[in-house]
C-alpha cells in the first residue's frame, strides 16, 4: 500500500500529539553550552562537564550561591553547596571528571519538594559566567 507525503506527515505529527504526555517530564533535553561541552536537563537538575578544574569551578559555584541566598552546606573536600533561594532549595555538586574537566550538577525544590528547573537554569548558567 502506497501513501502520500502528506498522509505520512499528518500521521507523525498525530503520533507525536499522542506520545507526549506520555514522556512529559521523562525525557533529558541536551543543549550546547558556552564554558560547558553540553548539559543536560531534566525536570529539577542541570548537569554539565565545564572545560575547568574542580577549585576554580567551586570557588565560581560558591560566590554565586553567596549572591543568590543563604548558604546552608559548604564542602568544598565533596564538592557540595546548598543554598536557599528564595524559600527554595538549591544543591550544587562539582565533581572532578578529569585532569581538566568537572562536572557541575544544579538542583532546585522548593518547600514541598517540587522542582524548580528555573531556578537550577539561572543559578548553573551564573556560575559558568564567573568560571569563563
Amino acid at each position: 500500500m502506497k501513501y502520500n507525503r502528506s498522509f505520512c506527515y499528518l500521521l507523525s505529527i498525530l503520533l507525536l500529539l499522542i506520545m507526549a504526555p506520555v514522556f512529559n517530564g521523562c525525557a533529558v533535553l541536551l543543549l550546547g553550552g558556552g564554558a560547558a561541552g553540553g548539559y543536560a536537563v531534566s525536570k529539577d537538575e542541570v548537569v554539565g562537564a565545564v572545560d575547568a578544574k574542580k577549585a576554580k569551578v567551586y570557588r565560581a559555584a560558591l560566590e554565586t550561591a553567596k549572591n543568590k541566598g543563604i548558604i546552608k552546606i559548604q564542602d568544598e573536600s565533596h564538592g557540595r553547596i546548598d543554598v536557599s533561594v528564595n524559600d527554595i532549595n538549591v544543591k550544587i555538586h562539582v565533581d572532578q571528571i578529569t585532569e581538566k574537566s568537572t562536572q557541575l550538577k544544579v538542583e532546585a525544590r522548593n518547600k514541598y519538594k517540587m522542582p524548580k528547573i528555573q531556578v537550577a537554569q539561572d543559578v548553573y548558567t551564573d556560575i559558568l559566567k564567573k568560571v569563563a
